[in-house]
């Protein structure tokens, strides 16, 4: 994912995790405006969801939930952990859009 948004002209990828402690740690110590979370992140099946409680606390930024399927009680669980939105894993070629509107609009969207 991070090489993949590394073609976008206008978007830096600051720091990337690959667990839920990680991904808090970094929320810590980077600067940073859009998060984009696996829900799956790591070993646990909803640990995207409990690192996005702990970063929402940490820092303001707009958090973009990665989805394996759509499931409307993930997609809720997502929204009430502080996600502006979420995407299907499988429609990766539309996270760049996704980014950009989470970056320019403060309300909740939906992309599906």
């Amino acid at each position: 994912m991070t090489s993949f948004l590394h073609h976008e002209d206008d978007m830096l990828v600051v720091g990337s995790a690959t667990n839920k402690e990680e991904a808090v740690r970094l929320a810590r110590t980077l600067d940073f405006d859009v998060v984009l979370m696996d829900i799956q992140l790591g070993e646990g099946a909803m640990d995207g969801i409990y690192a996005a409680i702990d970063i929402h606390d940490i820092h303001p930024a707009k958090i973009i939930m990665l989805i394996l399927l759509r499931d409307e009680r993930v997609i809720t669980q997502a929204f009430t952990a502080g996600a502006v939105n979420y995407i299907e894993k499988s429609r990766f070629k539309d996270i760049p859009h996704a980014i950009r509107t989470a970056y320019r609009h403060p309300a909740a969207r939906r992309t599906g």
